[in-house]
């Protein structure tokens, strides 16, 4: 992580969880930074994430792809990728992880929760929905090439903006 966002000056810019309840709906395909890129993100795994947990979908190689984000900016989806009504969807990839496994991805990338299915699964098992909330803790740092920023959506508190280094 430390190579990949530019070094000991890289920034830390979020560091928080991500929890998914049973029943929660997928969340629309989005980046978290534009060009160039700015942001490296490291989603682990407090649990073991099965499809029915509702998995990060990852669409692989569209951080670099200016026709994936102008589908994404202009329709909202990327249905516009595809190259004829009968071809295929861009390829994408479910993060189905262990418990302290990690995804590693830059911000640009194109991704989204998928639907948390468990209590659906549950029910036709005959189990407790209880255990089915989906929880990644992330840390993201900010490029250290990148000019300096500020989000007002960021996780890290203003009064230690620019001041936390790996």
């Amino acid at each position: 992580m430390e190579i990949a966002a530019g070094g000991r000056e890289a920034e830390l810019w979020e560091l928080a969880a991500l929890v998914s309840a049973p029943g929660a709906a997928s969340q629309i395909v989005h980046a978290d930074a534009d060009s160039p890129g700015l942001l490296h993100t490291a989603f682990v795994a407090l649990q073991r994430v099965s499809h029915d947990l509702g998995p990060t979908i990852f669409l692989p190689g569209t951080h670099a792809d200016v026709k994936a984000h102008a589908a994404l900016e202009a329709m909202g989806d990327v249905t516009g990728l595809q190259a004829a009504p009968d071809s295929p969807p861009p390829p994408s990839y479910a993060s189905l992880l262990m418990s302290g496994d990690a995804s590693l991805y830059d911000g640009r990338l194109l991704h989204c929760g998928g639907a948390n299915t468990f209590e659906q699964s549950a029910q036709e098992m005959g189990i407790s929905a209880r255990d089915g909330f989906r929880v990644l803790f992330y840390v993201t740092f900010r490029h250290a090439d990148q000019p300096e920023a500020w989000d007002p959506a960021r996780s890290i508190l203003a009064r230690y903006d620019g001041r936390l280094k790996p």
